[in-house]
């Protein structure tokens, strides 16, 4: 009985070795694994800080086409101004050439009722001749 509890002993110090074995395998696999999860840490801390800096630049761009966009629309509201400065100037100036033109056109009434006068007056002298 001795023996059987003696093989059962050895049986179960190799089952323990080699869980020890294990253990220690597993162990090395995990400290293999630590330092991939690190070498990744810090490719991601690389990768985090590229987004960063590009964030950066994002915002600068992001602040320039809002400065562009301000001044667009300050150069709209002016140019709107200018027009309708220009649109008054031109009904004033349309509407001072259409003065002149009704009052050359009275002219040229007056002038055509003298020559009509005038017409009848010269065929009146030529029956009376």
């Amino acid at each position: 009985m001795d023996e059987k509890i003696l093989n059962i002993l050895q049986g179960m110090q190799k089952q323990l070795t080699d869980f020890q074995s294990q253990m220690t395998d597993m162990q090395k696999q995990m400290t293999d694994m630590q330092g991939k999860l690190a070498e990744h840490d810090k490719r991601f801390d690389v990768v985090e800080s590229k987004l960063a800096e590009h964030d950066k630049r994002f915002d600068a761009v992001e602040s320039k086409l809002s400065e562009h966009d301000r001044r667009f629309d300050h150069l709209e509201v002016k140019i709107e101004k200018e027009i309708k400065l220009l649109g008054d100037e031109l009904h004033t100036e349309i509407q001072a050439v259409n003065d002149n033109v009704e009052a050359l056109r009275e002219d040229f009434i007056a002038l055509e009722v003298a020559t009509a006068k005038n017409t009848f007056d010269i065929a009146k002298f030529k029956l009376v001749r």
